[in-house]
């Protein structure tokens, strides 16, 4: 068993993406009940992170194997346990490239529920996914660098990217996106606020709630914990 990114649904379930296990899993936060186990049938699979759409659909984002996978509102509605985990698209031949190391990692879907917002964790990147078309376009960061993103919130057009990478004291990056979320602006970048190697994060008011992860981190600051940040 291995939980690494997980969304509540309006329906009260819990999706969580299962890492290496290939699979997903779906519990009823009310009862505590196994809903739903979605599996890929892969082993050369990390599945990272969830992101839930208006419709109703959850997208999971694969770190290892390119492919960005999706589970319909449909098949979360279904009484089968156990389904196959399905690509919803196919990041193989796309400008998005699959290197060793983590790649596909925070995502989210745009309040119109037509794209899925993905970073790729190695390359300092972010990419714009089509979900009708499943064409995949760069983000155009106007040159800024070093914005990572391991946990992703997006409200409205503001973007704000969550990573250790190169920062284990965390990094909080928030991003102006234009109207059809192909270039961003950077609008701050911070650090500190007691992070500790943090992987994701989730919004409470205007407050962020973030989890200081601290992935193999060889002498971690303990207890394990979440923090509270104040934003502007």
């Amino acid at each position: 068993m291995s939980v690494a990114g997980m969304k509540t649904d309006s329906a009260g379930r819990l999706v969580v993406a299962g890492g290496a296990t290939g699979k997903v899993f779906v519990y009823d936060t009310r009862t505590r009940a196994l809903l739903h186990v979605f599996d890929t049938g892969r082993t050369d699979v990390f599945l990272n992170d969830v992101a839930l759409a208006p419709n109703g659909d959850a997208y999971i984002s694969d770190s290892i194997h390119p492919a960005l996978w999706r589970i319909t509102a449909a098949e979360l509605k279904s009484r089968r346990v156990d389904q196959p985990l399905r690509v919803g698209v196919d990041l193989t031949d796309s400008p998005m490239v699959y290197d060793a190391g983590f790649n596909g990692n925070g995502l989210v879907v745009t309040g119109d529920g037509r794209y899925v917002l993905l970073a790729d964790y190695n390359d300092y990147a972010f990419y714009r996914v089509d979900l009708r078309t499943h064409r995949v376009v760069p983000i155009d960061l106007g040159g800024a660098k070093g914005i990572s993103g391991d946990g992703l919130l997006l409200r409205g057009h503001t973007l704000t990217a969550v990573t250790e990478l190169d920062n284990p004291d965390g990094q909080i990056a928030v991003l102006k996106l234009n109207g059809d979320y192909t270039k961003a602006h950077v609008v701050s970048v911070e650090h500190g606020h007691g992070l500790h190697s943090p992987s994701t994060a989730a919004f409470d008011g205007h407050d962020l709630l973030i989890v200081n992860f601290q992935f193999q981190t060889a002498d971690p600051k303990l207890p394990f914990n979440v923090v509270r940040v104040h934003t502007r």
